[in-house]
């Protein structure tokens, strides 16, 4: 433990030990603190030790690095204006489902976790919801299984059409198109990241982003819209679930 101060000016040195016996115990060659300064080096810039013999070692690095930037698709993605959104989350995997939480929580997303997609299926016919997010590879009922009984008892039942969205590790066409015949609006890849999954939600709940002084100056003068050439409003507010701020 410790290295003795005799022996610090070589610890940079190839295939320099402090120990002659430590490449025996511990093996190695002495080239790692060698090619950690070069790689600091290369980065311009520096490396230094200090060490108290019996007591340990202190290695200290120094890196001249800038202060990064977003990314050009983050950067959009933060303009996606969402809704607070009612969310039905589906996923076998409760890590999975409580880093959904976290990020939907944080932009203003209400979100009911199923473990499975018969509990998908049970939720869907007792609550209302804004969008289903629904993994591919669940047990007792698959993603896929569970987006044609939803579709089904929506139709049979007259009730709105919840877009779903299929979350997959898969990145096949044919796992999309499957997907597609399954009823599904929408397919994220995972690892989901936050800033596509907010485009892929906005996409098929058909949200775009209003200009925020006169969406306020709307808000305030109008609760409801009485008619809309070539729209039903009673039709509408069913198919947003009668939520006046998804409408």
């Amino acid at each position: 433990m410790g290295i003795a101060q005799d022996k610090l000016e070589r610890i940079f040195d190839p295939f320099a030990q402090a120990d002659a016996s430590t490449t025996r115990r511990f093996g190695g060659t002495g080239l790692g603190t060698t090619i950690s300064r070069q790689l600091v080096q290369l980065m311009g810039g520096a490396i230094s030790v200090s060490s108290r013999e019996g007591e340990g070692t202190q290695f200290h690095v120094q890196l001249p690095l800038p202060i990064g930037q977003a990314p050009i698709d983050e950067a959009v993605a933060s303009a996606v204006q969402l809704p607070p959104l009612h969310i039905l989350a589906a996923d076998d995997v409760p890590q999975n489902l409580e880093l959904l939480q976290v990020v939907m929580q944080r932009h203003g997303h209400q979100v009911v976790s199923a473990s499975d997609g018969l509990q998908a299926l049970q939720l869907r016919q007792t609550q209302a919801f804004d969008i289903i997010l629904m993994d591919l590879q669940m047990p007792h009922m698959d993603g896929l299984q569970a987006s044609m009984a939803i579709r089904a008892w929506e139709a049979e039942h007259q009730q709105p059409r919840i877009p779903v969205i299929a979350l997959s590790a898969s990145v096949l066409e044919q796992d999309r198109r499957a997907s597609d015949a399954a009823g599904m609006d929408g397919f994220a890849v995972k690892p989901l990241e936050q800033h596509k999954l907010l485009q892929e939600m906005a996409r098929v709940l058909q949200v775009l982003r209003p200009c925020p002084p006169c969406w306020r100056t709307l808000r305030r003068k109008v609760r409801w819209w009485t008619g809309i050439p070539a729209c039903s409003c009673g039709a509408a507010r069913q198919r947003c679930a009668r939520r006046g701020r998804v409408f």
